[in-house]
């Protein structure tokens, strides 16, 4: 539990610099990928920990992401596949390259779903984004035009920044209250695995 503490107060502090500055601070969102890599590292989840340190080298660049495909593979004729880490970290990426996503909100989700290596927590971050960007279009124009604004959920991942009827949010606010969601009011497997 010691490490979902300390998961829990960087992303705390993560939200609150989100919310404050619209910028997560560069040691938080390292910070939270070293504690996720040292979890894995811990827990002898190896092939977990290359790829989670590959994913992370490779967000530069589509090129660059490579060397983690090679793992991929490796992880799953070694029968160590965890496909939620591996779904979760490529869907990340591909935000990342989208523009829905920035440089903190994307460490924020890497270090979540390596920390939590489920569905759960796949869905917390990503089901539960779109669901609130929903409810949060409904709040503001009313169930009848949200329907026609399906498309402004994206608001809520990329910080409305190309479209003025997008709901601006901080990401990592809401990823704050999913992890700790995830960590203490529902923890799905967490607690069982004795983490």
């Amino acid at each position: 539990m010691a490490w979902y503490g300390i998961a829990s107060g960087l992303v705390l502090a993560a939200a609150f610099f989100d919310w404050r500055t619209r910028r997560i601070p560069i040691l938080i969102g390292y910070g939270m990928i070293l504690l996720a890599f040292l979890f894995l590292l811990v827990q002898n989840l190896w092939w977990s920990a290359a790829f989670l340190a590959l994913v992370v080298y490779g967000s530069r660049s589509p090129s660059a992401m490579l060397p983690s495909v090679i793992i991929w593979i490796a992880m799953a004729q070694s029968g160590q596949s965890n496909p939620a880490l591996v779904a979760g970290l490529y869907l990340a990426t591909l935000l990342l390259w989208l523009g829905w996503f920035q440089g903190g909100d994307t460490q924020i989700a890497y270090a979540l779903l390596a920390l939590a290596g489920d569905w759960w927590i796949f869905a917390y971050l990503f089901g539960g984004t779109i669901l609130f960007g929903l409810l949060l279009i409904i709040a503001k124009y009313g169930a009848g035009g949200a329907f026609g604004r399906f498309r402004h959920v994206a608001g809520a991942l990329n910080h409305g920044k190309n479209d003025a009827a997008a709901i601006r949010l901080p990401w990592a606010v809401l990823a704050a209250v999913f992890a700790w969601t995830y960590f203490w009011l529902l923890p799905g497997v967490a607690l069982q695995r004795g983490y």
